[in-house]
């Protein structure tokens, strides 16, 4: 059987608007093409409408087995599927979606940054995953999750991420302890 990507298809992808499609184009791929099973599918999204990860774990649930991608979303234009951002994501989410990649998650933050360093392309402060701001909290709800234990409040953990505390943390996990102890929270 004969499967080719229309038209609109194409241009959708290259504008980075798969959505709903990409999960029906890998299973149209898988369905309809014969010995697909025994191929390994990829996938390639480019940003442009802030989707790229979006399109990529849907291509991911529905039979992808690659998917290009790269630290910080670096890439041409608006960039690529954010390595850190659907790492992460199917970790978050192994429980629904059944796949892991297996990479030490402590190496993302330090590869994030050395990443800027040589591109001389800063991470925004609210960059999910790898931002400084990623795990910072203003509100109070969830600094009161925080307080709980994190789950609460938090997808992903933090030291999945850096493998160590910073003084900061430290210091404030200390004086958090030392005043719950007069003050329940």
């Amino acid at each position: 059987m004969d499967v080719s990507v229309s038209d609109a298809q194409a241009r959708h992808h290259r504008q980075g608007l798969l959505i709903p499609t990409a999960r029906s184009l890998v299973a149209g791929i898988l369905e309809n093409v014969p010995n697909a099973g025994r191929a390994v599918i990829s996938i390639h999204c480019h940003d442009d409408l802030g989707m790229a990860t979006a399109n990529t774990l849907e291509a991911l649930a529905s039979g992808a087995r690659q998917a290009e991608c790269s630290v910080n979303g670096i890439g041409e234009r608006t960039g690529t599927a954010c390595l850190e951002e659907i790492v992460m994501a199917l970790r978050a989410r192994r429980d629904v979606l059944g796949l892991d990649t297996g990479l030490d998650t402590t190496k993302i933050y330090p590869a994030s940054r050395l990443v800027s360093h040589f591109t001389g392309l800063p991470v925004q402060p609210n960059k999910a995953i790898v931002g400084d701001k990623a795990f910072a909290y203003t509100s109070g709800m969830y600094q009161n999750g925080v307080l709980r234990g994190r789950t609460e409040a938090e997808s992903v953990s933090y030291t999945h991420l850096r493998a160590h505390e910073t003084v900061l943390d430290l210091v404030c996990r200390l004086l958090l302890e030392k005043k719950n102890k007069y003050i329940n929270i």
